[in-house]
């Protein structure tokens, strides 16, 4: 049997009590913590210790996931993950500041802000050529104020499109390029609005805190940040923010505000409401306590 077994399998080290010891080159095809690539032995010698050990990790992630407590940041990541046991699941947002932290500032400055990372997944080339577009066919054009890195050579490569963009059309005045600063909550205060054109985003931070600082919110009608505004129709019965899906969409609302900015305070007071009730870090706090206490009560109960 051995002459049909290679002894660089896997199976003949654990056969000779050599498990600790495989080199790294064994390692490169075979990671402990990876079961699903099993090194092929030999038709003579049967694969069963590497199905043994596979079934026993199954049985014991099972077993943790049987007595596991979760919590998501948002409702969609928790249906993505399918942790919908009542008992044992729950959702509790992101505590982004404490209730006295809440404040607004009128009137506005005339300016549009961004806070992020500027990349394409981010949406921030779309935003720009949204912002251009507009700029370039409304009189008295609101300005843009950008606050963020660049992340790669793909950021930075946008970002120089962006720019040369910009002063093809005669636009480069118009943008003020901030970096990275540690005191955007200051700029979201005076601004008109703040946009947030994130693809992806799974919570959408910048959104409450936009809406803590008395931003208007101006958000891709997605993932968390559409989480976010549906949560707001929930909590006041009207929208709290102004959502888009098109760069047409987008467009209209910087025309909309650049017109007249005046209905905007009424969306900011929504927006506010919503954040103390569900984004405090105190009602975070208590709503952790409150699912720890529930689960105490469970195993107490049973």
């Amino acid at each position: 049997a051995r002459d049909n077994l290679n002894i660089n399998t896997r199976d003949f080290q654990m056969a000779k009590g050599k498990r600790k010891n495989l080199t790294n080159r064994n390692q490169e095809h075979w990671a402990s913590s990876e079961p699903s690539t099993p090194t092929t032995a030999s038709p003579g010698y049967p694969n069963i210790p590497e199905k043994q050990d596979f079934d026993l990790k199954i049985i014991k992630i099972k077993e943790r996931l049987a007595d596991s407590y979760t919590i998501s940041i948002t409702k969609d990541i928790s249906k993505y993950r399918n942790l919908n046991d009542e008992r044992k699941d729950c959702v509790i947002y992101n505590g982004i500041y404490p209730l006295s932290s809440i404040r607004k500032k009128f009137p506005k400055e005339r300016y549009l802000f961004y806070a992020g990372r500027l990349t394409v997944k981010k949406g921030f080339g779309f935003m720009m050529d949204a912002y251009i577009d507009y700029a370039k066919s409304a009189g008295n054009h609101l300005r843009m104020i950008v606050a963020g890195g660049q992340s790669g050579m793909e950021s930075h490569e946008l970002c120089n499109s962006i720019r040369d963009r910009l002063e093809y059309e005669g636009l480069s005045e118009s943008v003020d390029w901030l970096g990275v600063i540690d005191n955007v909550d200051e700029y979201m205060l005076d601004s008109v609005a703040t946009v947030v054109p994130s693809v992806c985003e799974g919570f959408g931070r910048v959104v409450a805190e936009a809406m803590f600082n008395g931003s208007l919110v101006i958000g891709r009608d997605s993932g968390g940040i559409k989480e976010q505004f549906d949560n707001g129709v929930h909590v006041t019965g009207y929208e709290i923010g102004l959502r888009f899906n098109t760069r047409e969409e987008l467009i209209a609302h910087f025309m909309r505000l650049t017109e007249d900015a005046s209905f905007i305070e009424p969306y900011i007071d929504r927006s506010q409401e919503c954040v103390k009730k569900l984004y405090s870090n105190d009602n975070n706090a208590k709503s952790i306590l409150s699912f720890y206490e529930k689960i105490l009560q469970g195993h107490a109960i049973g």
